[in-house]
């Protein structure tokens, strides 16, 4: 499970998983993020491009519990080494730094980092909020400069992750029709056995008979 932490603390890296290299679903374009389905993960990311950084944020939904799922790539850092864990500081706007234990990751060629982050803790709907809200985030690794990046649109942006992920939400198996129990089965049959009355006119009813079996002759 990972945890939010504010400045010194770190924030634990659950599991490892990066948007998938199989062709997405698009789901929409909104300004200079690309919204898609990654099957993969069974997750909704929004996608930008800033000069040499590839940026996704969204969900991995293939847990239990889902997963806010964080990549950042780029080609310049060759030195990162896959699976090492990398303490990374992101600043939204001028709100306080999180630190990010991300890994080492190789997408496609390009090195970068992940980290998935459970999507159900406070502290993660706190994370999103400042995503949306600001309008840049910055980011290092010590006191290496790894980019500042503009964050124009990305509430609708988080928005339409949020209408991609519902809209590809497993839908419930309908129910099938309920057996009857015994004593039913009985009583319909015994409905079913029943001899109707029939009026003749006379105000009385007249049972009619069930007529015998015909036999051939001997």
């Amino acid at each position: 499970m990972a945890f939010l932490f504010r400045c010194a603390a770190g924030l634990a890296l659950c599991c490892l998983a990066v948007p998938s290299v199989a062709a997405p679903e698009r789901w929409s374009v909104i300004g200079n993020w690309d919204i898609s389905y990654y099957s993969a993960t069974e997750g909704c990311l929004a996608y930008a491009r800033f000069d040499h950084t590839d940026f996704f944020i969204g969900f991995d939904t293939r847990e239990e519990k889902p997963a806010l799922d964080l990549t950042v790539l780029d080609d310049r850092w060759e030195s990162i080494e896959p699976d090492v864990t990398y303490p990374v500081t992101l600043m939204f706007g001028d709100e306080e730094p999180w630190t990010l234990d991300m890994r080492g990751v190789h997408m496609d060629d390009s090195p970068g980092l992940n980290i998935l982050i459970d999507a159900s803790m406070n502290k993660a709907e706190t994370f999103i909020e400042e995503f949306q809200r600001e309008m840049r985030m910055s980011w290092s690794y010590g006191d290496t400069k790894l980019g500042v990046f503009t964050l124009k649109g990305s509430r609708s942006a988080f928005q339409a992750v949020l209408d991609c992920q519902n809209a590809h939400a497993p839908q419930p198996a309908p129910e099938a029709e309920p057996m009857p129990d015994e004593t039913e089965a009985i009583a319909a049959s015994a409905s079913a056995d029943e001899e109707i009355p029939i009026e003749d006119g006379s105000g009385e009813d007249v049972i009619e008979a069930t007529p015998a079996p015909l036999t051939a002759p001997k």
